[in-house]
């Protein structure tokens, strides 16, 4: 398989007021007021890709991922759900990852 990954806030790319990493800010409860059917954006982080990858029997051959600025993620109060993720996993604005099944 392989994915090309948005894990930016789609909302940044036409509001440059917003950092791609704005949508880290909000809580499920807060984030559920911006976020609509229309415009879905999951907020899973990198980590998660490469949980559901091997959870469902796939390992991942190649991953080549994107950051933003630092600055961009040290300007913002990280929603305290995302505390369980690496500093570097919640940076990655944009992932193209390859997988194969386990055992091909």
């Amino acid at each position: 398989m392989s994915h090309l990954i948005d894990l930016s806030d789609h909302y940044s790319h036409f509001d440059r007021r917003l950092s791609p990493y704005h949508f880290l800010k909000f809580s499920s409860i807060e984030w559920r007021l911006f976020n609509n059917g229309l415009h879905y954006q999951n907020r899973l982080r990198i980590a998660d890709y490469r949980d559901i990858h091997s959870r469902t029997g796939f390992h991942v051959v190649n991953e080549e991922s994107r950051t933003a600025a630092a600055e961009f993620i040290d300007s913002i109060q990280i929603a305290p759900e995302f505390n369980r993720y690496e500093r570097a996993d919640l940076s990655v604005t944009e992932s193209w990852m390859v997988s194969r099944p386990v055992g091909s």
